[in-house]
């Protein structure tokens, strides 16, 4: 029977959907099947169907769930089918599991970032800094936020401290410079740039 399926397999044409039920011919012949299902939600996910991917990724989870990337793959389905909260949810449980892993609340940033909830963007990245220690890219982003949502003084704190601490990251006496000279101060920020 194996083989069969096997020989099938290799018969079927190419492109995602052949991928896609290539990939499903093989749920029945292995016992451990959350890679599988992984990868199918991400072919599914890829081709457009983002139902097909998120009922694979939670497939993924049930079968391993201390394969917690998971979690991403299954807020990526999420924000495909613009179902953000159920995003947010899924992010937030992939921080809940790896909490000093940046890259989960990266991905919520983006999603805040990317509905303009700013005060949840600013709050997530605060969280990390505060877990994480210093991670000065992250806090560059922050000073941007800060910009963004109106709060200059705290956008200047935050492009000082960089510059204290990492003297050698250009953009943000860029950045600096471009408040000094909005708020009229041309010394400053020709010092700042020079």
């Amino acid at each position: 029977e194996a083989a069969e399926v096997y020989d099938a397999f290799l018969k079927v044409e190419r492109g995602p959907d052949s991928l896609y039920r290539r990939n499903s011919a093989l749920l029945n012949l292995l016992e451990k099947r959350a890679p599988i299902h992984r990868r199918l939600g991400s072919i599914a996910l890829r081709s457009g169907d983002a139902a097909k991917a998120i009922a694979h990724f939670k497939k993924s989870l049930q079968e391993e769930p201390d394969f917690t990337d998971a979690h991403l793959l299954l807020a990526r389905a999420y924000v495909a089918a613009a179902d953000i909260d159920a995003a947010e949810k899924a992010a937030r449980a992939y921080i809940d599991a790896e909490p000093d892993a940046p890259k989960g609340y990266r991905f919520l940033i983006t999603i805040y970032e990317n509905q303009n909830h700013l005060d949840n963007a600013i709050k997530t990245i605060e969280e990390l800094l505060a877990r994480k220690g210093e991670l000065y890219r992250m806090r560059f982003l922050l000073g941007g936020m800060y910009e963004r949502s109106g709060r200059k003084d705290d956008a200047v704190a935050c492009y000082l401290r960089i510059i204290k601490e990492h003297r050698r990251y250009l953009p943000v006496y860029l950045k600096l410079a471009h408040i000094y000279h909005a708020d009229g101060d041309d010394a400053r920020a020709l010092w700042v740039s020079s």
